[in-house]
């Protein structure tokens, strides 16, 4: 609907980012633009440099800005953004209608051998911290609060530098790939173990390597530590660039026990007395 209306994608990536970013006063650099929304780079120059001449938008050091007359036209435009998922409203249409979309992004499990409620980890420019009023359901991992059962968004503020996410004109959210997904599912959730399954199961599915690579320092020593556990009780063993030995850690070994009977038969765990 919004790209029958404004007549083009790059109209509607620019403007529906634009108008979010100018809300908290952040410019946005076209590359970004054109990298996480899927536009011409060439475009979005382009239409930005006509929004600048028509005084709609306002070009410093950092990137553009819509000026205060040109955010009083465009804003209402969405209005027009569509609700494909209306069973998760709140926690998503705060997500979709106030976050500049070059400025966060979703990671949630996407191949669905672990177990319990699909959870979604909101990852968010440290930019943004401070300047956002969190709604209920949605909780902050940095806080000290600790998570409630009502909690289905969990928040990490952090730099998104080299992290790889685009837009997604179904669902007009951002989303992480399957490998930032899962680095950041198993590095920043407090129940990380419980997307180990989908990584040690469907590993062809993954560039495993990648996945390390956009993990923390903490989630490769618990990828590693896995991929030990795991390799004794199968006996597989993946093809890796990096070497994880040196990251094993025993502490969390007790932490994976619990996935056991997801990784193994239950014949295995009888006749080796998991």
């Amino acid at each position: 609907m919004i790209i029958e209306f404004l007549g083009s994608k790059v109209r509607a990536a620019v403007l529906i980012c634009l108008v979010k970013a100018s809300r908290f006063s952040l410019p946005v650099n076209p590359r970004s633009i054109a990298r996480v929304y899927g536009v011409n780079l060439s475009e979005t120059y382009r239409f930005l440099r006509r929004l600048v001449d028509f005084g709609f938008a306002l070009k410093n050091d950092h990137g553009y800005v819509l000026s205060s007359r040109g955010l009083k036209i465009f804003e209402p435009i969405l209005g027009l953004l569509p609700n494909p998922d209306p069973w998760r409203s709140r926690e998503l249409e705060f997500i979709r209608r106030f976050l500049p979309d070059t400025m966060y992004y979703v990671s949630q499990p996407m191949l669905q051998s672990w177990f319990g409620l699909t959870p979604t980890l909101l990852v968010v420019d440290k930019r943004l911290r401070g300047r956002i009023n969190l709604p209920s359901g949605f909780i902050n991992l940095g806080s000290r609060r600790r998570p409630g059962s009502g909690n289905r968004v969990f928040v990490v503020y952090s730099s998104l530098r080299g992290r790889e996410y685009k837009y997604s004109w179904d669902s007009y959210l951002t989303h992480a790939t399957i490998e930032q997904s899962y680095a950041d599912l198993i590095s920043y959730m407090p129940t990380w173990e419980d997307f180990l399954p989908d990584v040690l199961l469907k590993s062809s599915l993954f560039d495993m390597d990648k996945l390390l690579e956009k993990t923390t320092l903490e989630g490769r020593r618990r990828i590693a530590t896995a991929i030990a556990y795991y390799s004794t009780l199968s006996g597989w063993r993946p093809l890796l660039k990096m070497n994880l030995y040196s990251l094993v850690s025993e502490d969390l070994v007790d932490r994976l026990v619990a996935i056991t009977p997801y990784l193994v038969d239950s014949s295995i765990i009888e006749s080796r007395r998991i």
